[in-house]
């Protein structure tokens, strides 16, 4: 088991490691990136817009950049942070979320307005317990491929909300 002091060391590498390495960051939204809404919340929200389609902008991107009160997410601490030192050009962003496939729209909008770019965004999947499992490269055996860092809910990407667990 790590503390979040040698958690935050392993971000560090990540950082410094060579900017023309692949790398691929998978994240769940709600309680992580967003304050976790539930999909009954959601739904509101998407009744709300159903509502004002008429008003809305012709433009998708207006109305990106000045949404709505209601359509508003909190972006929790650190994420944007995360976005703009960690994360490199040529990084994949995978998004994850139990969230609908009907919940799309507004979670791309908030994406967007918070400028959290993305590659693929993943929605519908159960919640639980997720696994990721990688292969060792024989070229490189000392370099771990995959790498899990599980989060307190709602404290969002700072060093103190990272808890992670190692089976020896």
């Amino acid at each position: 088991m790590h503390n979040s002091s040698s958690v935050s060391k392993q971000i560090k590498e990540i950082q410094s490691q060579d900017t023309s390495m692949f790398r691929t960051f998978v994240f769940d939204i709600d309680g992580t990136i967003f304050k976790h809404k539930s999909n009954d919340d959601l739904d509101q929200v998407c009744v709300k817009l159903i509502k004002a389609k008429d008003k809305l902008p012709k433009h998708l991107q207006d109305f990106m950049r000045s949404p709505p009160e209601y359509l508003q997410e909190e972006i929790l601490d650190g994420v944007k942070e995360f976005w703009l030192n960690y994360l490199h050009s040529n990084d994949t962003i995978i998004l994850t979320s139990a969230r609908l496939e009907r919940h799309r729209l507004q979670t791309e909008i908030m994406l967007n307005f918070w400028g959290l770019r993305f590659d693929h965004l993943i929605l519908g999947i159960p919640s639980g317990v997720r696994y990721l499992f990688n292969d060792i490269d024989p070229k490189k055996p000392g370099l771990e491929k995959a790498v899990a860092i599980n989060l307190k809910r709602n404290e969002g990407l700072t060093p103190r909300s990272y808890d992670v667990r190692y089976d020896d």
